[in-house]
């Protein structure tokens, strides 16, 4: 963490989230489903977040939306906590940052909290949409390879790593934000309905009927909540 930063812890009643997230440890809850994401509105001009990220394979991303403007952020160092910056020049006054998991199961993420400018105050974000929306799916939904666009009507590019990947423009979530709704956006490339099928998770391919109901539906993740494999 930063020296001369003010944590906003991720217990902090302020911050909203939205997606299927483990809260087993509410000072550190756990992000495993692309497009899970956490707001938060403040006063300053710079914005850190603070996580501890686990990775499988790809290279590893988070986005994130400051003010309306979409970017995302490149990282490589896993296990340890570690700070990303996601805006350090902006102008005095009021923002809005939501940070959002691009990738599938290609890693998951502790979430420690925000980092701001020791002046700068969080404040309460607007409510939540009462509308619900939960989606079960597989690779469309889930935003992969969806940035590609050089690739449309031919093959994925090869060995991509999962750089083109993007939930937040799934149909899922872009359907969500149409219809002034909170998502929650259970979905994994390749994964069919039944085990044993599909693609998912070869060669014990893992259907979304062991997905559906879990917090964190690969079972890489030793532990609490984990699929029982």
């Amino acid at each position: 963490m930063a020296e001369n930063k003010k944590l906003i812890t991720a217990d902090n009643s302020f911050l909203t989230y939205m997606g299927r997230i483990d809260f087993s440890d509410k000072t550190r809850p756990e992000f495993y489903y692309a497009g899970s994401n956490v707001k938060m509105t403040f006063t300053g001009t710079s914005v850190s977040a603070v996580i501890k990220n686990h990775k499988y394979f790809n290279i590893q991303e988070l986005g994130f939306v400051i003010d309306g403007k979409e970017g995302k952020v490149t990282f490589d160092k896993n296990d340890e906590d570690i700070t990303l910056d996601i805006a350090c020049d902006l102008e005095k006054g009021t923002h809005t940052v939501t940070l959002f998991k691009r990738q599938d199961a290609s890693h998951y993420f502790e979430f420690v909290g925000f980092e701001i400018d020791p002046d700068g105050e969080v404040l309460e974000n607007s409510p939540l949409p009462a509308r619900k929306i939960e989606c079960y799916g597989d690779s469309v939904s889930a935003g992969a390879v969806c940035e590609a666009v050089d690739f449309v009507a031919s093959c994925d590019p090869e060995d991509h790593q999962g750089v083109y990947d993007n939930a937040w423009h799934s149909y899922a979530m872009i359907t969500a934000r149409n219809l002034g709704a909170q998502i929650h956006n259970i979905a994994q490339g390749g994964i069919a309905i039944f085990d044993n099928t599909g693609y998912y998770h070869a060669p014990n391919y893992i259907g979304m009927e062991s997905v559906y109901d879990k917090l964190c539906y690969f079972p890489e993740r030793k532990g609490r909540n984990a699929l029982g494999f």
